[in-house]
């Protein structure tokens, strides 16, 4: 697999977090995830609450990887919270680990705290 293609259920999906447009759009997606999930009716009939907690999940990914996405990325799963959830915990690992690698390749470029004490030292 890509550093910038994530795979699930026989689908890719290019997603790259140091493009600002992919970036911007999961930000957005997320901030927007949080602020439905509010919404969701937590009393009352559970296959309620599972439909609407399902459909905040492919909004997101709607929202982050392209209209459709989710559709192509739950094809012949049933509308399971664990299912929604193992997909977007999995998406979620792929984006850390691009996070990670842009954190080590920012880090070769800002010396950390003890080199920049050690350059003023030799300065005085």
């Amino acid at each position: 697999m890509s550093q910038t293609t994530w795979e699930t259920n026989g689908t890719s999906f290019e997603f790259d977090l140091t493009d600002a447009d992919d970036c911007e759009r999961y930000e957005i997606a997320l901030e927007n995830l949080k602020n439905a999930e509010k919404s969701v009716k937590k009393d009352g009939k559970e296959s309620e609450f599972i439909r609407a907690f399902c459909k905040l999940l492919g909004d997101f990914f709607n929202e982050v990887l392209g209209e459709g996405a989710s559709e192509k990325i739950y094809a012949g799963k049933k509308m399971s919270v664990v299912v929604y959830l193992e997909v977007y915990e999995d998406f979620l690992a792929f984006v850390r680990g691009q996070k990670d690698r842009m954190r080590e390749r920012f880090a070769k470029f800002q010396p950390n705290r003890q080199q920049r004490r050690a350059t003023a030292k030799k300065k005085k």
